[in-house]
C-alpha cells in the first residue's frame, strides 16, 4: 500500500521526485504560493518545502510513509519562529495525499484515519 517507515534514503531519486511533485503540483493545487524546495539550501534541511498560504508560512516534510514520528525540538523551533509545520503524506504512486499539521505535544503523526475514510472502512 504505502512505503514502510524508514525504507528510503533522503537522497533517493523517488524521495527527490516526491518532493518536487509536492512542490510543483500538490501545494499550488491546495492554494499555496511562493513554494520553496529547501534541498537547494541543504539536503539535510529540517523541512523539505516552505510555502505560503493566506499570508502564513508553513514548513512541510514530504513523506511516502503512512506514519511519521516528529522531532519535537524541530517542531518547537519552527513554532517559536512563528512557522507552522506539517507533513504531506504522499502515496508512492502519487494517487493520494494528505496534509496534516504537526503538533509538538504529539509523539507520532499518521494518515490512517484519513485513509480509512477515503477507502470507506
Amino acid at each position: 500500500m504505502w512505503r514502510p517507515v524508514g525504507q528510503s534514503r533522503n537522497n533517493s531519486p523517488s524521495i527527490i521526485q516526491s518532493e518536487r511533485y509536492a512542490a510543483q503540483v500538490i501545494l499550488p493545487r491546495e492554494g499555496y504560493e511562493q513554494v520553496i524546495l529547501t534541498r537547494a539550501f541543504d539536503s539535510g534541511f529540517p523541512v523539505d518545502i516552505f510555502a505560503k498560504k493566506n499570508g502564513v508560512w508553513l514548513g512541510f516534510d514530504v513523506s511516502s510513509c503512512y506514519f511519521k514520528k516528529p522531532r519535537p525540538e524541530k517542531t518547537r523551533l519552527f513554532e517559536w519562529l512563528g512557522i507552522k509545520t506539517a507533513v504531506l503524506f504522499l502515496k508512492p504512486d502519487k494517487t493520494l495525499y494528505f496534509i496534516k499539521e504537526y503538533d509538538s505535544t504529539k509523539t507520532h503523526l499518521s494518515c490512517f484515519k484519513e485513509l480509512r475514510a477515503v477507502l470507506g472502512k
